[in-house]
């Protein structure tokens, strides 16, 4: 019994096929054969082969045979192996920390924004304490001054008897 092609599939099929003959209808017919120029005959997208192990096992025989040249193999895998799924679930837990210190970030900053809102209004609280302070200190000066006039006018007052 033969397996159904899904539309993807049966599109990538006929592309190589186009391509076999000679009589590629999207790509030049001087272009070599490769995965990409496969996929770009049939106007699908990067990867599109990705599923299709056996597809691209047999564009690779044909390069082989053509060109006496091996394409070269994809870092990813149909299958998934154990180290795969390791570091799947490593990445996803990495994933899941980010968000996390994303969010601890997000409260460090707002807390900061607050002292720093916090900071400055102290800030001006304290200039206008000096300022007080500067005041007062030149009110308490004169004060000084008027008692110490008051006081010698009293002391002359009291020689001239």
């Amino acid at each position: 019994m033969e397996r159904r092609l899904n539309d993807t599939e049966r599109k990538l099929t006929d592309a190589f096929n186009r391509i076999l003959r000679g009589c590629p209808e999207v790509i030049s017919k001087k272009r070599k054969l490769s995965v990409k120029a496969v996929e770009d005959e049939a106007g699908l997208g990067r990867n599109s082969a990705f599923h299709y192990e056996q597809l691209r096992a047999e564009i690779a025989e044909t390069v082989t045979s053509m060109y006496g040249a091996k394409l070269p193999r994809p870092a990813y895998s149909a299958g998934k192996t154990e180290d795969d799924l390791a570091l799947r679930r490593e990445i996803k837990k990495l994933k899941a920390e980010n968000a996390e210190l994303k969010l601890e970030n997000e409260r460090q900053q707002q807390e900061s924004d607050k002292l720093s809102s916090q900071l400055a209004t102290l800030g001006q609280h304290y200039k206008l304490l000096q300022r007080e302070y500067e005041n007062s200190k030149s009110s308490l000066k004169q004060a000084n001054d008027e008692i110490a006039e008051f006081k010698r006018s009293k002391v002359s007052l009291l020689h001239k008897d």
